[in-house]
C-alpha cells in the first residue's frame, strides 16, 4: 500500500510498556533514521518536535505521565492541511511543512496506566508487560508494511 494511503495511526505508536523494552527496540530501530529522543520536561522538546516534524525525523517522546501536553494535538489528530502546495499541521502557534516520513513514539514507564479516553481515541496503545513485547514488535512491524 502506498504511503499516503495507509491509516493515519500507522506513523503513531504510543507503547504503555514498564522496563524500557520499547525504548531499547524503538532505538535500535529507528538508529539508522535519525532517531530523537526527548521528555516533555526537556526545554527544547517542542523546537525538536517542530524540526522533525518538517524534516521527517522519528521522534521518541519517552517517560510520559497519564496525561499529554495539549500542543500534540493536533499531532496526536494527525490535522494536517493544505497550504501553498504543501502539506501542513499547526503545532502550537506555528504551521509546518508536514514530512511524510516523520514517525512519533510514545512510552512510558507505569505499570498500569490510565489514559483518559480523549488520549485513547488520538493514538494506538498498546499495554503489556515483557513477554508481550514480541506481539507489539509484530504489530508495529504490521503498521509499517
Amino acid at each position: 500500500m502506498p504511503r499516503d494511503h495507509r491509516p493515519s495511526v500507522a506513523n503513531f505508536y504510543f507503547c504503555a510498556i514498564y522496563e524500557g523494552q520499547a525504548n531499547k527496540y524503538i532505538k535500535n530501530m529507528e538508529k539508522p533514521n535519525n532517531l530523537h529522543v526527548v521528555k516533555m520536561s526537556d526545554q527544547d522538546f517542542v523546537r525538536t518536535l517542530e524540526n522533525c516534524v518538517q524534516f521527517g525525523n522519528p521522534v521518541l517522546l519517552e517517560n510520559v505521565g497519564e496525561e499529554l501536553d495539549p500542543i500534540l494535538e493536533s499531532l496526536l489528530l494527525k490535522q494536517t492541511f493544505k497550504q501553498g502546495g504543501a502539506i501542513c499541521i499547526k503545532l502550537g502557534d506555528n504551521v509546518l511543512e508536514y514530512a511524510a516520513d516523520f514517525r512519533f513514539y510514545i512510552t512510558t514507564k507505569y505499570r498500569n496506566p490510565h489514559y483518559m479516553p480523549e488520549i485513547a481515541v488520538k493514538v494506538c496503545i498498546h499495554t503489556c508487560s515483557h513477554t508481550c513485547l514480541m506481539n507489539w514488535l509484530e504489530i508495529v512491524n504490521s503498521l509499517k508494511s
